[in-house]
């Protein structure tokens, strides 16, 4: 239903119940934990709808192509021009403008830096198209993995396809269903731990897996599938918000008034709090269609911790650390946790320290005790979550500006859960628990050889 029928229908007819639609794939996508179905309006009338990208009809998409030309086409120190807009996210260019490297990663703003920086983005598309009505789609690849097929089509002039891409993607190949899992997330019922989680896997994890410019943060918004990318974690916000069991947003005043500069279509800079990222059909005029929910996940996930938390994770004197060099090939790596440290334990954790990364193509999966001879399945019960690297290469984080904050090169995982899913198990060790990573590109792609990233601690730490 497009907007100018609901609004003569009116949007008090149009309410539908939250459940688990019989055509979405359940199983990639699900919550770890069951949420009831709630009854409420798809929209208000006063929103405009971000739409699917695969939804758009022929002038839509040509208004969204035309927007994308004429900003490439402008001068790099234009604020309104595509070169301009990639480098406020982040840029190894030099000498650096005002506003750029501005994106928060690591950080509790997160979600709500991008929602405001897409926002205004999405304005000057909008006035660059000529087009009145046009919307910033989302690609939802939680139901089509392939790159959408208008990013792909390399008919020359085509101001959405790149070359600048991992392998096979501009050809077909899917996105890892690991990739677009955000299992983890959506069950997360704290926003930090929403925020760190997705931002992890789903966001990370297919910034990766693309490969190419979407592989590095300072190349990232280059890529003009970075919006659409963008645009469906900004949906899926919404979605887990709107899922309800205690789900909210901040309400502390550092994060409501911590502000940001942006510009807008006419090259004006605007200096926001982040009381506007919330309810953005009240405060910045659009929502999505996208109202479901998802059935649980059948195994328990690890939680990536966000850098407050992970910063409090000290190594236990008595754990031992092995050390890692990853390639394309799974790396399998001994983990004994002592089992006077195991019996006293109230929480567990996976620390990878002292990270260095040469190649930023691609993720591991991670599996805990993954039986010989059985092939690492992220639907499995040995199946824990994924270690993405994303901004880590030292060339990332050399760059430094404003307000950007690029990732400590060091991940923790919370895998309490996980590791008491695995004491239930026959033969469960926790002196003999063997880590494997496993290397995971887009799918048919044979993965480049060689060493991608080194880690020189990775520890089991008891709380």
């Amino acid at each position: 239903m497009d907007r100018r029928t609901l609004l003569t229908q009116g949007a008090a007819a149009l309410t539908v119940a939250t459940t688990a639609r019989a055509d979405q794939p359940l199983r990639p996508n699900s919550a770890v934990q069951a949420i009831a179905p709630v009854n409420r309006p798809i929209y208000p009338p006063a929103c405009a709808v971000r739409p699917n990208i695969n939804s758009l009809s022929a002038a839509q998409l040509s208004a969204l192509k035309t927007g994308v030309q004429v900003m490439m086409g402008r001068s790099a120190s234009d604020p309104t021009s595509w070169t301009y807009q990639a480098a406020m996210h982040a840029t190894y260019a030099t000498p650096v403008q005002p506003l750029w490297n501005g994106c928060q990663h690591g950080t509790i703003h997160f979600l709500s830096w991008h929602r405001l920086f897409i926002y205004y983005f999405e304005r000057i598309l909008r006035k660059a198209s000529g087009s009145p009505g046009l919307m910033l789609p989302y690609w939802d690849w939680t139901v089509n993995r392939a790159m959408p097929a208008p990013f792909t089509n390399s008919t020359p002039g085509n101001p959405l396809y790149t070359t600048h891409r991992g392998a096979g993607i501009n050809t077909g190949s899917l996105l890892p269903t690991s990739a677009v899992n955000y299992s983890a997330a959506i069950g997360d019922l704290p926003y930090g731990a929403f925020s760190s989680d997705l931002e992890g896997t789903p966001h990370g994890a297919v910034h990766v897996a693309l490969g190419g410019w979407m592989s590095q943060i300072p190349q990232a918004a280059q890529d003009p599938i970075f919006w659409l990318h963008h645009c469906n974690i900004d949906r899926l916000w919404d979605v887990w918000l709107r899922s309800g069991g205690g789900r909210a947003d901040p309400t502390t005043a550092a994060w409501l008034g911590q502000t940001f500069s942006y510009y807008d279509e006419n090259g004006t800079e605007h200096t926001d709090p982040m009381s506007r990222a919330v309810d953005p059909c009240a405060s910045l005029g659009y929502s999505y269609t996208s109202r479901f929910i998802l059935k649980p996940f059948p195994w328990p996930l690890i939680n990536l911790l966000g850098e407050l938390r992970a910063a409090e994770i000290r190594a236990a004197a008595d754990a031992p650390a092995a050390r890692a060099e990853l390639g394309d090939a799974p790396a399998q790596l001994k983990l004994p946790l002592p089992a006077q440290t195991a019996a006293a334990a109230q929480a567990l954790y996976l620390v990878f320290d002292e990270i260095t990364v040469d190649n930023p193509e691609g993720y591991y999966e991670l599996y805990f005790d993954l039986p010989e001879g059985r092939p690492p399945d992220p639907e499995g019960p040995n199946y824990a979550g994924n270690l993405v690297l994303f901004g880590l290469t030292e060339r990332e984080l050399a760059v430094k500006h404003g307000d950007m904050r690029m990732p400590p090169p060091r991940r923790v995982f919370d895998i309490t859960r996980k590791l008491e899913q695995l004491r239930q198990a026959n033969g469960f060790n926790p002196q003999a628990l063997v880590l494997t990573l496993v290397l995971r590109t887009t799918e048919g792609a044979k993965p480049a050889p060689g060493v991608r990233a080194r880690i020189g601690k990775v520890q089991l730490v008891a709380r």
